[in-house]
């Protein structure tokens, strides 16, 4: 493996990490997935339907709904 290549400075936080590279083609901004996590926080959303909302741009299906549900139920 070659590693990590670049300005590590520029990726978002670990825990936004989390969520972005769930998707496989790398489709899932990171300012969508604050934005879930934020609603979350405050009580707008669920986390179940925030998780379906983060899985929506991901059109090779392998974003993880169940995981991100979970994860965001921690944000609580």
């Amino acid at each position: 493996s070659l590693g990590v290549h670049g300005n590590l400075d520029l990726l978002p936080e670990e825990d936004i990490l989390c969520f972005t590279t769930m998707c496989g083609h790398g489709l899932l901004a990171a300012g969508l997935v604050k934005q879930m996590k934020e609603a979350v926080k405050a009580g707008q959303i669920s986390p179940e339907k925030a998780s379906r909302i983060l899985a929506k741009p991901c059109y090779c299906g392998i974003f993880n709904q169940k995981r991100a549900e979970k994860l965001l139920e921690e944000q609580k």
